[in-house]
C-alpha cells in the first residue's frame, strides 16, 4: 500500500512541465520511501534504483541534509545483499555527513550500522568501539535504536565467545524492545538469545527463544530474518540429534531466500543444508559447493571459515586429501586473520573457544598424509596462542590505561574479599554472605568489562587507531624447538582430536608420532577417579596406618591405569635418547590432560615416572622454547613472601628456613607481606617465593587469590607484574589449577606468571599438606643452591619426601613449568 501511494506521487509530479522545487522535493522523498518499501519487500535492485533517483534529485535541489538518509538506506540494502564492504562505506559517508550537519539521530544510526558491518567483516575492535559511540549519541533520542545496538553488540560478543557479556546484552535488549512494542526488532533480539543459548548448551531457552522469533517473523512477513532463525533452529536440531527436523528447517530457510539477489543468506542456507545432509555426502556436496561459491563472492570471514572447514572434512571422507588440506589450511588462515584483529589478550583467548574443530581436523589430516613435522606445528597452532603472544612481547603484561581506571573497583573488590574470607561473625549469616558474593561477582564483571574493552575510538567512530594491537605470533617450528631441547631431554606433546588422544615424541634429531594412543573418554574417567582419591587424603582419618594403606593402593591403581594409557606405549620412543646425566622429560599436555600429574604415574611394577625422569611441563612446546631462550638467572636476589594463619602454622617455619638458605633475600613476612610491598619488591628480583593460604575460583579463575597481610593477590594482579625472567614459586594449595578455555588457554596463576614474564613457575595441583610442603621447599632450594637444575632439584626434593611420605598426595602436588 505504501509503494502504491509513492508511485502515485511520482506519476502525478513527473508529467508536470516545470515542477517547482517543492514538488521536486516531494518526488525525491517518494523515491526515498519507494526504496525503503522495495527493501522491506525483498526487491533489492529496485530499491537501489529508487535510492539512486532520490540521491540525484536531492543533489540537484541542493538538499544536502537529506543525502545521509539515502546513503544509510542504500547501505542497509547492500548489507542484506551481502555486499558488506560497500555497505560499510555508505554508512561511514552517512556518519560523516550527519556529523557535519550536526544531526545526531542519523549520525548515531549510521555509526551503529557501520559497526554492524564491521562485525560481519570480523573487524571486532571497530565494531565494538562504534557501537559504544553510537549508543552514547542515541541514548535519550531513540529507545528502540539503543535496544537494537545492545542486541547487535551482543552479536559481536557472541562471535567472540564472550558468553556472559552476550547474555547480558540480549537480556537487556529483549526487555527494552518488549516494553517499546518493537516487534520486528524483538524478533532479532530473540534470535540472538536463541543463538547464545545454543552456544552455551541451554537447549530449552534456545528452543523457546527461536520459536518466538519464528512467530514474529512469520507475522511480519520478514522472509530473510525468518530464514536466518530457521537456520539457527536447524543447528539446534542437529545438536540434539534430530536430522529430519534439521533438514526440514534448512530446506524451508533456503526456499525463503532463493531466487533473490541474496548471496550471503543463500550461502548460509546451503551450508546448513550440507550439514543437515552430512550422513549422505553425495547429497551434501552440491550444497557445500554452492555455499563455497557464494561465500567467495561476499567475503564474510566467519562464513568462509565454516565453508572451508566443512569442505576439508568432506574431502577427507572422500579421500581427496590434497583438496582437503587446501580447504582446512584456508579455514585455519581465516581464524588466524581474525585473531590478528583482536587487540585484547582476554578476548583473543575467548575467541578461540569454538575453533578447535578446524585445528583438530588439520592435525589429523597431516598425520594421515604422513607429515609428522607439519602435524606437530599444526598442533602448536592450537595451543596457548595468546600466551605465546604475551611472551613474544617480552612478558609486558602491564595494566592498560583502562585497567588503571579500574583501580577503585579493584580496591573495593579486595575489601569484599577480606570480609568474605575473614573471621567477622556478622558475615557468617547466609544472607550477608550471599550479598557479598553477589557484590564480588558484580565487581569482577566490571573489571572483566574493562579488560575486554576495545581501544581505538575516535570522535566520529571512523578510522579507529589500531596502534595498540598486540602482535600476532606464530608458533615455533619443530626444528627450532628441537635445537632448544638440552641433550638427554625428550619432549612429549599430547594432542586431543575429538575422542582420539595422540602424542608426538621428539628429541634432538627425531620426531615420532603415536596416533590413536587412547580415547579421551578413558582419560576423563580416570582423571575423575584420581580427583576423588586425592580428595580422600584430605580427611583427618588419613593418618591411620590402615586407612593410609588403603588410600595408597587405590590411588596407585588409578595412576597405573593412566601410565598404561598415556606413557607405556611411548616408552620405546622416550628412551631413544640418553645422556650421562640420565633422562629429562618435557610434558606438554592438551585439554583435560593438563590436570594430570604425569610425574606420579607408575608402571605395573610400582615404579613412578619420576624415578626415571627429571620432569617439567609446558602449556605448549612454543612456550617451552620461549622460556628456554630467556636469560638463566641465579637465585641471588630473592623475595620471600609468607603470611601464616592458624591453620597453616608451617608457613613461618618455611620462610625462616628459606631465609637461612638465602641470606641476601628480601623477606616480606606476616604484617609486612602486603600487596604493595610485593608489587614494589618483586620488580627486578630473580625469585619470588609465596607461602600462603590460597583459594582457587572455579567460577572465575583469573580471580583465584593468595592471602597476604592486607588482602588478596589475585592471578590478575600477578599478570600485571613485570617479572622479567624471574622464577616464581607458589607454595600454596591448588596454585596450579586452571580453567581450560578453547585454544587450550589455561586461565590461572601459572599462566598469569608466565604471561608476566616468569621463566619458571612452580605450582601445586591440589590441596597440600602444610608440614610436607615446608620440607619439600627446603629440600628443593637446598638442591638449587647446590647447583642443580630446576627440574632436577624438584625431582630430588620429591624423591626425598617420598621416602618419608609415600603417598603421592604428599610428595607429588608440585610441578614445574617453563625453563628447566
Amino acid at each position: 500500500e505504501a509503494l502504491a501511494v509513492a508511485n502515485e506521487v511520482v506519476e502525478t509530479i513527473t508529467p508536470m512541465e516545470n515542477p517547482g522545487p517543492e514538488f521536486a522535493r516531494i518526488r525525491c522523498l517518494a523515491w526515498l520511501n519507494m526504496g525503503s518499501c522495495y527493501w522491506h519487500m525483498g526487491a533489492h535492485q529496485p530499491a537501489l534504483a529508487s535510492f539512486a533517483l532520490a540521491e540525484e534529485g536531492f543533489q540537484q535541489l541542493g538538499a544536502l541534509h537529506l543525502l545521509p538518509a539515502v546513503a544509510n538506506n542504500r547501505g542497509l540494502v547492500l548489507l542484506e545483499m551481502g555486499r558488506v564492504r560497500e555497505a560499510k562505506a555508505a554508512f561511514e559517508l552517512t556518519a560523516k555527513a550527519a556529523l557535519a550537519a550536526q544531526t545526531p539521530l542519523p549520525q548515531g544510526q549510521a555509526l551503529a550500522n557501520a559497526a554492524r558491518a564491521s562485525g560481519l567483516l570480523g573487524e571486532f575492535d571497530e565494531a565494538l568501539a562504534r557501537f559504544a559511540e553510537s549508543q552514547a549519541i542515541l541514548d535519550g533520542l531513540s529507545v528502540t535504536d539503543v535496544a537494537i545496538i545492545l542486541r547487535e553488540t551482543a552479536d559481536v560478543y557472541l562471535a567472540l565467545n564472550l558468553y556472559e557479556e552476550a547474555r547480558t546484552g540480549y537480556d537487556d535488549s529483549v526487555r527494552r524492545l518488549r516494553e517499546a512494542g518493537a516487534r520486528r526488532h524483538l524478533g532479532g533480539a530473540l534470535w540472538g538469545m536463541g543463538a547464545w543459548a545454543l552456544a552455551t548448551g541451554d537447549h530449552a531457552v534456545a528452543r523457546q527463544s527461536l520459536a518466538e522469533a519464528v512467530e514474529i517473523f512469520v507475522e511480519s512477513d520478514n522472509a530473510i530474518s525468518l530464514s536466518g532463525v530457521l537456520l539457527e533452529r536447524a543447528s539446534l536440531h542437529l545438536t540434539t540429534g534430530d536430522q529430519e527436523a534439521a533438514q526440514a528447517d534448512a530446506a524451508q530457510a533456503l526456499a525463503l531466500v532463493s531466487g533473490a539477489d541474496l548471496a550471503a543468506p543463500q550461502a548460509f542456507a546451503h551450508l546448513r543444508m550440507a550439514e543437515a545432509l552430512w550422513h549422505a555426502p553425495e547429497r551434501a556436496e552440491p550444497h557445500l559447493k554452492q555455499a563455497q561459491f557464494l561465500s567467495g563472492s561476499v567475503g564474510l570471514p566467519h562464513l568462509l571459515f565454516r565453508c572451508q572447514l566443512r569442505a576439508g572434512q568432506l574431502r577427507r571422507r572422500q579421500r581427496r586429501l590434497a583438496e582437503a588440506r587446501q580447504s582446512l589450511e584456508e579455514a585455519v588462515n581465516q581464524v588466524e586473520r581474525l585473531r590478528g584483529r583482536i587487540p585484547q589478550e582476554a578476548v583473543r583467548a575467548s575467541f578461540m573457544g569454538d575453533k578447535a574443530e578446524a585445528y583438530e581436523a588439520w592435525v589429523a589430516l597431516l598425520l594421515e598424509m604422513g607429515e609428522s613435522d607439519k602435524a606437530f606445528e599444526a598442533a602448536e597452532h592450537a595451543k596457548s596462542r595468546t600466551l605465546v603472544d604475551a611472551l613474544n612481547m617480552g612478558g609486558r603484561a602491564k595494566l592498560s590505561a583502562e585497567m588503571s581506571a579500574g583501580q577503585a573497583i579493584h580496591g573495593e573488590l579486595m575489601a569484599v574479599y577480606n570480609r568474605l574470607l575473614g573471621s567477622d561473625p556478622s558475615v557468617q549469616s547466609p544472607g550477608m554472605k550471599e550479598q557479598l558474593h553477589k557484590r564480588a561477582r558484580d565487581l569482577e564483571a566490571q573489571l572483566q568489562s574493562i579488560a575486554i574493552e576495545f581501544p581505538g575510538r575516535s570522535a566520529s567512530g571512523i578510522g579507529a587507531d589500531r596502534s595498540g594491537l598486540a602482535p600476532l605470533s606464530a608458533p615455533l617450528p619443530w626444528e627450532k624447538i628441537c635445537a632448544l631441547l638440552p641433550n638427554g631431554v625428550t619432549l612429549v606433546e599430547y594432542f586431543c582430536a575429538g575422542e582420539e588422544v595422540m602424542a608426538f615424541v621428539g628429541h634432538r634429531g627425531a620426531l615420532e608420532v603415536r596416533p590413536q594412543l587412547c580415547k579421551l573418554s578413558q582419560v576423563r574417567a580416570l582423571s575423575d577417579r584420581l580427583a576423588v582419591q586425592l580428595q580422600r587424603c584430605e580427611t583427618p582419618r588419613r593418618k591411620d596406618p590402615a586407612v593410609q594403606a588403603g588410600l595408597m593402593a587405590s590411588c596407585r591403581r588409578v595412576l597405573t591405569e593412566l601410565y598404561a594409557l598415556l606413557v607405556e606405549p611411548l616408552r620405546p620412543h622416550m628412551e631413544a635418547v640418553r645422556s650421562p646425566e640420565g633422562l629429562g622429560l618435557v610434558v606438554v599436555p592438551h585439554g583435560l590432560l593438563h590436570r594430570l600429574p604425569f610425574h606420579a604415574f607408575c608402571d605395573s611394577d610400582g615404579r613412578y615416572l619420576i624415578d626415571d625422569y627429571e620432569i617439567s611441563y609446558a602449556p605448549s612446546a612454543t612456550v617451552f622454547g620461549l622460556c628456554a631462550q630467556l636469560e638463566h638467572r641465579s637465585l641471588e636476589r630473592a623475595v620471600l613472601v609468607g603470611s601464616h594463619t592458624d591453620v597453616l602454622p608451617s608457613i613461618g617455619l618455611e620462610i625462616d628456613t628459606l631465609r637461612g638458605l638465602m641470606s641476601e633475600s628480601v623477606v616480606l613476612r606476616d604484617a609486612g607481606a602486603t600487596i604493595d610491598a610485593v608489587r614494589q619488591s618483586g620488580v627486578g628480583h630473580d625469585l619470588l617465593h609465596f607461602a600462603s593460604h590460597a583459594i582457587y575460583r572455579t567460577d572465575n579463575p583469573l580471580y583465584s587469590a593468595l592471602q597476604l597481610a592486607d588482602g588478596w593477590l589475585t592471578a590478575a594482579d600477578l599478570l600485571s607484574m613485570p617479572l622479567n625472567g624471574a622464577m616464581v614459586t607458589l607454595s600454596a594449595c591448588e596454585s596450579g589449577r586452571a580453567h581450560i578455555r578453547g585454544g587450550d588457554e589455561l586461565i590461572g596463576f601459572s599462566r598469569a606468571a608466565l604471561a608476566a614474564g616468569a621463566s619458571t613457575v612452580v605450582v601445586s595441583g591440589w590441596r597440600v599438606d602444610d608440614a610436607s610442603t615446608a620440607r619439600l621447599m627446603e629440600a628443593f632450594y637446598t638442591q638449587l643452591l647446590a647447583g642443580k637444575g630446576r627440574a632436577a632439584a624438584l625431582r630430588s626434593a620429591q624423591l626425598a619426601l617420598r621416602s618419608e611420605h609415600p603417598h603421592p598426595w604428599h610428595w607429588a602436588p608440585f610441578s614445574l613449568s617453563g625453563q628447566r
